[in-house]
């Protein structure tokens, strides 16, 4: 996550799971996505909230979203299709020149509604945006299907 993880008193899977947790998965979701038992996703949960120093899964989320200032856009680059999340970061990392063209291509046949051009212009008119988004964008790429 772009630095010193949130929650560093969790591990790597610990993380993942209360990430899904916090994106309203329950326990039967978090177990088909990471390959998982039910029965580990409950033990996951219960040391997270330990670790947390929390008494529900709820009050887990909640402490996650609070603590995680991309939660938002992470949510909402999830949103889009992978093609378009796909045209989104080749737009961030081509040079200025070619932005307009690919910004023109991939708009031409966004999935994914206008939620794709309201990103380009958000990160039109506030470029210093835009190494947050590229952060953001890999680290949904790195995420477990």
């Amino acid at each position: 996550m772009g630095g010193e993880p949130f929650h560093p008193e969790l591990t790597p899977h610990e993380r993942q799971v209360l990430d899904l947790l916090a994106r309203g998965a329950d326990g039967d979701t978090i177990a088909a996505k990471l390959g998982l038992t039910r029965k580990i996703v409950r033990a996951d949960v219960q040391s997270i909230m330990q670790k947390l120093g929390v008494h529900s899964r709820l009050e887990a989320a909640a402490h996650h979203i609070r603590s995680d200032e991309d939660f938002g856009l992470r949510t909402a680059l999830r949103e889009l299709s992978p093609r378009d999340r796909e045209a989104l970061l080749r737009w961030l990392l081509a040079a200025e020149e070619d932005r307009e063209d690919i910004a023109s291509q991939a708009l031409k046949r966004r999935e994914g509604g206008d939620a794709l051009a309201e990103h380009i212009a958000t990160l039109t008119t506030h470029p210093e945006q835009r190494e947050r988004f590229t952060r953001v964008l890999r680290e949904i790429d790195d995420e477990p299907l």
